[in-house]
């Protein structure tokens, strides 16, 4: 859904300047050339995003990558499903959601 919801708001902000696929992965939504979502959300909020939706960093080493590991259902376990995990996850939605709620009501 995090994913889905940084889609939507990035061809929301970029369909007047330039083409966008409405397939647009993670990578490039996350990445530091994304002006668009670094003006929403600043280059720190991204990065921090980044480390726990995906891998960064030059060898791709640095990060939870929790995306790719739940939808290709990989290096997933029992131990790491908890209250704590879920309860993380959730926020990260919930700050994404009240972010772009926060620029809507702006704009």
């Amino acid at each position: 859904m995090i994913e889905k919801l940084l889609r939507l708001i990035y061809l929301h902000l970029a369909k007047d300047k330039k083409y966008v696929p409405s397939s647009i992965t993670l990578g490039p939504l996350l990445s530091d050339s994304n002006e668009e979502l670094r003006k929403l959300f600043g280059t720190p909020y991204i990065r921090n995003l980044s480390f726990f939706l995906s891998k960064t960093g030059n060898g791709q080493e640095i990060g939870r990558d929790y995306r790719n590991r739940f939808v290709h259902y990989i290096d997933i376990s029992n131990e790491m499903l908890t209250i704590q995990f879920t309860s993380q996850i959730l926020y990260l939605f919930l700050d994404v959601l009240n972010t772009v709620f926060l620029y809507c009501q702006e704009y």
